[in-house]
């Protein structure tokens, strides 16, 4: 070991056996902490070239098990994002593409940090489970097209312990090793095609579009050079996506967003089908509404994804099985399959919206525009990180989240504000003088009003 850390403090390309044996020692626990943080940090100053990352990958998700989902017919494929404030775009793109006949067998996390976890927001709804044996997995691919579950310790381990002295030691933000951590669990997961969504901006790790693609080609390069279809988009994250940002409430956006009478879909017939001008509402969840849309055609129709044909094909299907309530559908199926109360959810959902209506009521806080404007710029960290401290989120493994906490946004970019209408709304249970007083600030000071209108930005920066 002591040769192989050198050997890379050097800037020397790791062979495969050299790789296999740290991979290996890290999760048998033959290798000490100081020796892997060591590599670890070699890593981090020299980095590794494709090969090198396609093996770590393809070692890490061999130190556990693997799924097989060979009996379950149909192509299998996930999406994987690199988190964002308000991002549920998971919860709707599971049942949409069960509904088309595309197997989506999606391992999530929980959240740390400002961007929130999947399985958190679907913890929010009552009874649900997110443990399964490999059995019930397959049970569930084959009856419902979709499943999300949380990793288990017998999936990829390396990667835990890697990763739990990368967050120690400062390393967590290498291009290779955040590369290998996440597409090990996606080789363990038995998929065809994998389909990348790396957030770029404010409420995002990767800030602005070099260091986003630079992920988007370490991850396209490294998953297609060890054997795995992928496809990768850069999406913008500079404002929360949607209207909601908090594990509840975004659960119920994700489910409102399926049922085909509503804001959602009246977005989408513009942006794709009349391209009209969309109204207020229209413009805040555009956003949502297209990225999503365009991550649906890349795993349902990923080989063609570019040309004009079968992009049209895509989208029509899309449309299709959102009309008729087959979208819906598969959401209430899919959540039943996995134990858990719609109707519950519904109440507890609905008496948050009640709340957050309540402009400046002991609980919730509306935050207004200093001057009449337009709309130009959000601080999405500085929102999500405030979620966080509001109980919305973890700072350390071991808190405990308040799912009810949530955020409101009422206005986006372009957006003509004034003092009158809120730029957004905060509720939190129990809220206290000095917690609201923390909320105003922060929040205020995340919004940017100027008197000039902003030109439009894209919602995907760029495709691989």
């Amino acid at each position: 070991m002591n040769d192989i850390i050198a050997r890379k403090k050097a800037g020397q390309k790791l062979t495969n056996e050299e790789i296999q044996k740290f991979v290996s020692g890290v999760t048998s626990g033959e290798i000490p902490d100081y020796q892997t943080s060591a590599l670890l940090m070699a890593i981090c100053f020299r980095g590794m070239d494709v090969e090198e990352r396609s093996q770590l990958t393809l070692a890490m998700a061999a130190s556990g098990k693997k799924l097989n989902f060979r009996t379950v017919k149909g192509r299998k494929a996930d999406k994987h994002s690199t988190g964002g404030v308000g991002d549920k775009t998971s919860l709707i793109l599971a049942p949409w593409l069960a509904a088309a006949g595309v197997k989506i067998p999606m391992i999530s996390g929980r959240g740390l940090g400002f961007t929130g976890g999947t399985l958190d927001k679907l913890a929010a709804i009552p009874g649900y489970r997110s443990d399964y044996r490999a059995g019930k997995l397959r049970t569930l691919l084959k009856r419902n097209g979709c499943f999300i579950v949380g990793q288990t310790k017998d999936i990829a381990p390396a990667d835990k312990k890697i990763y739990a002295l990368r967050d120690v030691t400062a390393t967590v933000d290498e291009m290779s090793l955040i590369t290998a951590s996440i597409l090990s669990k996606k080789f363990a997961e038995d998929i065809d095609t994998l389909v990348m969504d790396v957030k770029c901006g404010s409420g995002a790790f990767m800030q602005n579009l070099g260091d986003a693609r630079a992920l988007a080609e370490s991850i396209f390069d490294t998953a297609n050079k060890a054997g795995l279809f992928t496809l990768c988009l850069v999406t913008q994250m500079d404002f929360p996506l949607g209207i909601y940002t908090g594990n509840a409430i975004e659960t119920w956006e994700a489910r409102e967003f399926c049922d085909p009478k509503n804001i959602y879909r009246a977005a989408a017939e513009k942006i794709y089908i009349k391209r009209a001008q969309l109204t207020a509402a229209e413009h805040l969840v555009a956003p949502l509404v297209e990225i999503t849309i365009e991550l649906a055609i890349a795993l349902l129709d990923p080989h063609g994804a570019q040309k004009d044909i079968t992009r049209a094909a895509a989208l029509g299907n899309l449309f299709s099985l959102w009309d008729s309530g087959a979208l819906k559908r598969h959401f209430s199926e899919w959540i039943a399959a996995q134990h858990g109360d719609e109707t519950a959810f519904a109440e507890k959902a609905t008496a948050i919206l009640e709340k957050l209506a309540q402009n400046d009521a002991p609980e919730t806080v509306a935050i207004y525009a200093p001057q009449a404007g337009y709309l130009t710029a959000c601080d999405a960290r500085a929102l999500g990180n405030l979620m966080v401290e509001l109980g919305a989120g973890r700072q350390r493994s071991a808190d405990t989240i308040d799912d009810r906490v949530s955020l409101e946004m009422c206005a986006t970019r372009g957006d003509a504000v004034d003092s009158q209408a809120p730029l957004c709304r905060i509720y939190k249970p129990h809220l206290s003088q000095p917690e609201r007083e923390k909320v105003q600030h922060i929040a205020t000071a995340a919004f940017t009003v100027s008197e000039i209108k902003p030109k439009a930005v894209k919602n995907i920066l760029a495709r691989l």
